[in-house]
């Protein structure tokens, strides 16, 4: 499964992914001019530069980042090339265990209902063992006009930034 930076090396980015290294299940889910498509994202995510803590509230923090950030990227696909930003109203999680050995994520994100100024969603969090690590929502604003342009571009490279394959 090839990474995120290796299906979008040059293209522009904003700074928060980078904190992340994606792999995501479908190569084309961002691919420039793509169709509409169901409001769903499922990708593996691990953290940069440290993918996995020791700490059990930095751990679950982990899940947490992903259920509060992945509903916007759920509408897009959707909305693909949305004229308006969608800041959270509101997160909820559950935190059903640890994932301790395991440094990939599997988030599968949805957001079956953008209606009225509001967007609605879930997601799921799993580990590389197959185990529901937590699950969540949460509530988004959508605000006309443009969101802010991404102001960095993805390295140029031929490997991932982590040397992992996995997973």
């Amino acid at each position: 499964m090839r990474s995120a930076d290796e299906l979008h090396a040059g293209s522009p980015t904003y700074p928060f992914w980078l904190n992340l290294e994606g792999r995501p299940l479908d190569p084309d889910l961002w691919k420039e001019g793509r169709p509409s498509r169901p409001a769903a994202v499922r990708q593996w995510y691990r953290f940069r530069p440290v993918p996995r803590f020791a700490d059990p509230f930095v751990e679950a923090a982990r899940a947490l980042v992903l259920i509060d950030t992945l509903i916007w990227p759920a509408a897009c696909q959707r909305h693909v090339d949305p004229s308006f930003a969608a800041p959270n109203l509101d997160v909820v999680a559950w935190f059903h265990r640890l994932a301790h050995g395991s440094e990939w994520l599997l988030a599968d994100a949805s957001a079956p209902i953008a209606e009225g100024g509001l967007v609605g969603g879930t997601v799921r969090i799993w580990s590389q063992d197959r185990r529901l690590v937590a699950s969540g929502g949460a509530q988004l604003l959508c605000l006309p006009g443009t969101p802010p342009a991404p102001r960095l571009t993805r390295p140029l490279a031929s490997t991932s930034r982590s040397g992992s394959a996995s997973p």
